[in-house]
This record gives structure tokens, C-alpha cells and sequence, in this order.
């Protein structure tokens, strides 16, 4: 079975996957869904794909379901750690194409990966205190030129609306500082 824990005190869930039968897929699945409840949003995702042997393509919708429940709480950024092997795999590259609407950016160390999180969870918390300042204006946007007619003197704000645009089906749409 897959093995999911979280850190609250770093916002961020660690899940590993091991080569695993369907229905060991599918109880991981439902177990992340339940730990990423007690994260705030704009969470951290480190997801360990090494082990997952051939997991991927047979299990696709199972994984998308975890993808969306992942985004529905409001993740920022996820790193899955894979081998090279992985990464120069077809089937992997299938199924990167499909990706959830959240940031992603691959590792090949557990030690590369903590510190691309921990760099990007810096960044939200310098943003933060920038529009506490009042140095930012954030507005959400996606990848098609829509763009949301609030703007957002707070990230926080903006993270919340965020999460109810992402769920009204614009799945790319990023929050963008504009007074930067």
C-alpha cells in the first residue's frame, strides 16, 4: 500500500507509491484525500513515484482522481520524484501530459525535491508579506487570456478565490502579482 503522511508545521504532503495492486491504489488514494484536509491552502506536494513500478497507465483515473482532490484543496506546487528512467519513459510522458493545473517541477533526489518545495514555500511567504505592506495586487488569470475581474490587495484572498475558480473549471488559472 502507498504510504501518505503530512508536516503541518511545512504545509505539505509526502506521499510514496509502491508498486501496488488496484484496490491498494485506490485506499492510498482515499487516504490522501483525507490528509490534505488538514493542510492550509497553497500546500506542498513531494510525491515518490520511484517505487511505483507499473502503476501509471492501468491506474490513470485513479491518480487523476488524486490530482483533482489535491487541487480542489488548494496545492501550489508538486514535485515528483522519479528516477531517470521514469522521466525518459513513453508512458510517463503520457501521463505528464494530463497534469492537474498546479505547478510541477520533477526531482531525481528526495534532497533536490525538499529544497525546490522549500524554495517555492518561501516565495508564497515573501509574496505574503509584500501585500501586507501593500507593495502587491494580485488577480488570477489562466493560460486562454481570461482573467478574474477582482483584484486582491492580500494573498490569502486571492488564494481563496483561487480555489473556487479552479473548481468552476478554469484548472490553469495562476495567481499574478501585478506591481511586481
Amino acid at each position: 500500500m502507498g504510504i501518505v503522511s503530512v508536516s503541518p508545521q511545512k504545509n505539505r504532503i509526502h506521499i510514496k507509491f509502491l508498486d501496488m495492486s488496484r484496490k491498494e491504489l485506490e485506499l492510498t488514494v482515499m487516504k490522501i484525500e483525507v490528509a490534505a484536509l488538514e493542510l492550509n491552502p497553497n500546500f506542498t506536494c513531494l510525491i515518490d513515484f520511484r517505487l511505483a513500478g507499473s502503476l501509471l497507465m492501468e491506474n490513470k483515473d485513479l491518480l487523476d482522481r488524486g490530482q483533482k482532490a489535491l487541487m480542489e484543496i488548494g496545492i501550489g506546487k508538486a514535485v515528483p520524484l522519479v528516477t531517470q528512467q521514469q522521466i525518459e519513459s513513453p508512458e510517463f510522458q503520457i501521463l505528464d501530459i494530463v497534469r492537474s493545473g498546479y505547478e510541477i517541477e520533477y526531482a531525481t533526489s528526495t534532497k533536490s525535491a525538499k529544497r525546490i518545495l522549500d524554495n517555492y514555500t518561501r516565495e508564497i511567504e515573501q509574496l505574503s508579506k509584500q501585500s501586507g505592506r501593500g507593495n502587491s495586487l494580485f488577480r488570477i488569470i489562466d493560460r486562454n487570456g481570461w482573467e478574474d475581474e477582482h483584484n486582491f490587495a492580500d494573498y490569502k484572498h486571492a488564494i481563496k478565490r483561487l480555489k473556487k475558480v479552479r473548481q468552476s473549471g478554469r484548472r490553469d488559472a495562476i495567481i499574478i502579482n501585478v506591481k511586481m
